[in-house]
């Protein structure tokens, strides 16, 4: 037995008749056989799948035994070389000098995980392409498709996303997220281009985002102080921070500079990686210092219990959410979110000081993120200027 790509392999290859070599006679049925074994087919194969090359059209003696010598090399060949699967008809991700190539003949769903191995984005991210390269498979399935790369169009993309329930937003997701994966086959070279990009996105309702009043926001502070006083502190840092959850999660005491009052992180969103400094607020300061102050420097900031310690990677960002839910939203019947409380201090932000300011808090490069996702009050602050107005019907002179 022969192993190959993806768990499949093949079995020794056999002739018949067995006494090709030496027969005078072209009776019988000639063909050369072996069996292919995909774990993927092994119900519907249990036995393997039946790889049978037939030789009886060929009616010369001397070029039949050719012909067997002939496929006695070649078959290996197509098998361990080029990747070929007989059972899906496609040609997998090869092996060449220890480095595995795709190209535009490589199976589509095999290309998409080989892109999922090469690609660097968060973790995240990353969790939601495995989601979504699953999702795919599946639908492909369904549809019995077994199609090489260079055949999967853009018609076919958006029916096997149809194939999905899915929202609006979520279809979005999809694309975003699979054009991540087409940039990187692009780049090695196994597609021309990333047509995904050529996709229409759905329309979506952009919804008015919830954050808590500030009865709330006082009800929340006093109920965390005094019963769960590290998510106390996690949340004031948060606050404070304009900063994401996982940039929190995955900062370490080394990373903080309480002298000069910053701490350095990675902004990580898709495949963009880029160091930042963010401040530490003086209202702030006396929480960051009293959390890590008897810490080591290659402790996490935020481990177990949301105190510093060391680990062999970050909490999930589940712990927060999970937290929040249980012990506000649960205990106090409020409805927003947690990460609402970065929109509530960026706009306070913009209000006393301005979206520029807002932005260099929050790691933007431009005021477009904040003046479109995070300042809650801009229309409303727009509305009043517009209310103000005193253009009256006839002109003054």
């Amino acid at each position: 037995m022969k192993d190959l790509l993806n768990g499949c392999s093949y079995s020794d290859i056999w002739v018949s008749p067995t006494n090709w070599k030496t027969t005078k006679k072209l009776t019988g049925n000639w063909y050369i056989q072996c069996q292919f074994y995909d774990p993927l087919f092994s119900k519907k194969y249990p036995e393997g799948f039946p790889f049978r090359k037939k030789l009886n059209r060929i009616k010369n003696l001397e070029a039949r035994r050719a012909a067997v010598a002939l496929l006695l090399n070649e078959i290996p060949k197509l098998f361990e070389e080029k990747g070929y699967n007989p059972i899906t008809k496609v040609f997998m991700a090869r092996k060449i000098d220890n480095q595995t190539l795709i190209s535009p003949e490589t199976e589509f769903i095999e290309a998409l995980k080989y892109a999922l191995t090469k690609v660097v984005v968060s973790e995240y991210t990353m969790r939601d392409l495995k989601v979504i390269v699953n999702n795919i498979e599946k639908a492909v399935k369904s549809m019995q498709l077994d199609l090489p790369l260079k055949n999967v169009n853009r018609l076919l993309i958006k029916q096997v996303l149809e194939r999905l329930p899915m929202t609006p937003y979520k279809y979005n997701k999809y694309l975003t997220h699979l054009s991540i994966l087409y940039n990187e086959l692009v780049e090695l070279e196994a597609l021309e281009y990333n047509y995904i990009r050529d996709i229409r996105k759905r329309k979506t309702v952009k919804k008015i985002r919830e954050v808590l009043t500030p009865e709330e926001r006082k009800k929340v502070f006093v109920h965390l102080k005094a019963n769960y006083t590290s998510f106390w502190v996690f949340m004031i840092i948060y606050f404070h921070s304009g900063g994401r959850i996982t940039e929190l999660l995955n900062l370490k005491v080394r990373d903080i500079n309480l002298t000069r009052q910053y701490y350095r992180t990675v902004i990580k969103k898709g495949s963009h990686y880029r160091e930042v400094d963010r401040p530490i607020k003086d209202i702030a300061l006396e929480f960051w210092s009293g959390l890590i102050k008897d810490a080591e420097p290659d402790m996490y900031v935020f481990a177990e219990n949301l105190e510093p310690g060391h680990r062999d990677k970050p909490i999930r960002i589940e712990q927060i959410t999970r937290r929040w839910r249980t012990h506000v939203k649960q205990q106090l019947d409020i409805t927003a979110d947690f990460s609402s409380l970065k929109h509530s201090n960026l706009t306070e932000t913009v209000d006393e000081l301005s979206a520029q300011l807002a932005a260099k808090l929050a790691g933007h490069t431009t005021t477009t993120m904040v003046n479109r996702h995070y300042d809650v009050n801009k229309e409303a602050r727009e509305m009043e200027i517009l209310k103000r107005m005193k253009n009256h019907f006839i002109p003054a002179d």
